[in-house]
């Protein structure tokens, strides 16, 4: 099924093709022809502006201009008719007959409708969600999970090469502090009477996956030094768990990237070596700064903080470097 705005640009550059070889003068540039809805409906179905940006390389008005060029619109089943209205723009009003005969077309094409091969296999990664792998997801994650996999949708059926990503915050403070919430909870199963700290998860999720180790694996982090073990588990429950709703909402993912690995491969000490060959980092009050006024942002940024732990603006700097 051709793409009706496409199909119109054309039909406006083959008309505009006739008018500068009747001008004795190419145009300084090649000009984009745009086709967009008027504000106003009563116009047309569709309008151009092209007319001014003609104008300015031959002596004539936009309206002049735009009443020339349509005299060289062929007439065809597509436009019904097209009329100019002040300061120059081409009002287009489509065939109805043509807009009829869509309807057959439609339910032929049944789910390929609307493809297109605009994306001629470019590659494009959306990354969506990537909610802290913190807790189970809330309707406000759900809301932004709908969204991205609509956007990735629309893409795949332009003939992109679409790769969905969740971008998992494993590492940095809120993980830390999830780690020791889910180990006093398991410690608490136990009648171990450990207080969580104030600034802890609290929530129930974060009881069910203490108890869900408990149910795997009874006392056995309760001796030796196992935490990282322990850790492991616990962020793998909570990721499966993100998944599992996900995929009822027929969400899924081809990658789920790791902020941990930033670190783990050096991906992130490469961004900051870098920085520092172009003495862009600076130390400022017991934290490191990347000298972002110099790259023409209105404030510098905070990379690393006095206790040496990187920021989400440094993190987002690595993972796009990557």
């Amino acid at each position: 099924m051709e793409n009706i705005v496409v199909t119109l640009e054309n039909q406006i550059k083959t008309a505009l093709d006739k008018f500068i070889e009747t001008q004795g003068k190419k145009l300084s540039k090649n000009l984009n022809v745009s086709i967009e809805r008027p504000k106003n409906r009563s116009y047309g179905d569709f309008s151009t502006n092209i007319a001014f940006h003609v104008s300015k390389e031959y002596a004539a008005s936009p309206v002049e201009i735009a009443q020339t060029i349509s005299s060289f619109i062929d007439n065809n089943n597509l436009i019904e008719s097209y009329k100019v209205t002040a300061p120059g723009f081409i009002n287009l009003v489509i065939n109805k007959q043509w807009l009829q005969s869509q309807v057959n077309e439609i339910r032929e094409a049944s789910s390929s409708f609307g493809d297109s091969n605009i994306g001629n296999n470019s590659n494009v990664q959306v990354e969506y969600v990537s909610v802290n792998p913190t807790g189970v997801l809330h309707i406000g994650h759900a809301r932004g999970a709908v969204i991205g996999d609509t956007i990735s949708n629309v893409l795949s059926k332009n003939m992109f090469n679409v790769i969905d990503e969740y971008y998992l915050n494993d590492s940095g403070k809120q993980i830390e502090k999830f780690n020791e919430s889910v180990k006093i909870r398991y410690q608490q199963l136990f009648n171990i009477n450990t207080e969580l700290p104030e600034d802890s998860y609290t929530g129930e999720d974060i009881i069910d996956v203490a108890q869900q180790i408990k149910n795997d694996h009874f006392d056995k982090f309760l001796h030796g030094n196992l935490n990282d073990e322990l850790e492991s588990i616990a962020h793998n429950i909570i990721v499966t768990k993100i998944s599992n709703s996900l995929s009822e909402l027929g969400i899924h993912f081809d990658n789920w990237f790791s902020e941990k690995s930033l670190f783990n491969n050096g991906q992130f000490q490469t961004c900051l070596d870098q920085f520092e060959k172009q003495n862009l980092l600076i130390d400022r009050d017991g934290a490191k700064w990347l000298e972002t006024t110099k790259l023409g942002q209105e404030k510098d940024n905070v990379i690393l903080r006095s206790d040496s732990t990187p920021t989400y603006f440094s993190t987002d700097i690595a993972y796009h470097f990557d």
